[in-house]
């Protein structure tokens, strides 16, 4: 594929690459500008997905940075579903997974964490998740579908779930999934949750 130069490239679909495009363009209206995102989905917030989006109490629509047209106008490209795979700083290029080579000015690296995964025996069966991206949170909804339907007997209905680890997003998880009628058991190696940040009286209680 032939070699496209841009004169801002931003790697990663997240929100901090959807705010600096803002940015830069509130700096330089016309320089090229492209944002690469491995998703197939347009810059969205992440923190919803734990929260109101399990809830049902957000929309998919809500989520997103920035509506439709608004990167467009703003002359911002948009690449989705393409991930960088090779970058050589030296030289300016960065290498996507579609063969494609594109030469910059100024390059934002901004992909974001991803979940640790386990490596335990058991780790690859059914209805084991991870939370990170829209799919994650559509499959997880289904899941706690099924098993409000016909899941292990609780004193309030059925469905249990189980969720690993207790940083923010585990007793945000926790506090949802119990919201949406499901028993769920906390684990953590901590001795109480937000260990890492909160103090043992607010973790405790």
């Amino acid at each position: 594929m032939s070699d496209l130069h841009m004169k801002y490239v931003l790697v990663g679909g997240g929100v901090a690459s959807s705010e600096a495009a803002l940015a830069i363009r509130q700096l330089d209206a016309d320089g090229p500008l492209l944002l690469v995102g491995q998703e197939i989905h347009r810059p969205y917030h992440r923190p919803p997905l734990s929260k109101g989006y399990l809830r049902g109490e957000v929309t998919r629509s809500a989520i997103y940075t920035v509506n439709p047209p608004g990167f467009a106008e703003r002359r911002i490209e948009l690449r989705t579903g393409r991930r960088a795979v090779h970058l050589d700083p030296a030289r300016h290029k960065l290498q996507l997974d579609s063969g494609q080579t594109i030469t910059y000015d100024k390059l934002l690296l901004a992909t974001g964490a991803t979940p640790r995964r386990l490596s335990v025996p058991g780790a690859e069966l059914p209805n084991i998740h991870y939370l990170r991206t829209l799919e994650d949170a559509d499959r997880l909804l289904n899941s706690a579908a099924v098993a409000r339907a016909d899941g292990k007997p609780h004193d309030r209905g059925k469905g249990v779930a189980t969720i690993l680890g207790a940083g923010l997003l585990g007793p945000e998880l926790a506090a949802t999934l119990t919201r949406r009628g499901l028993q769920v058991d906390l684990i953590t190696a901590s001795e109480w949750i937000w260990q890492r940040f909160a103090g043992e009286a607010t973790g405790r209680f």
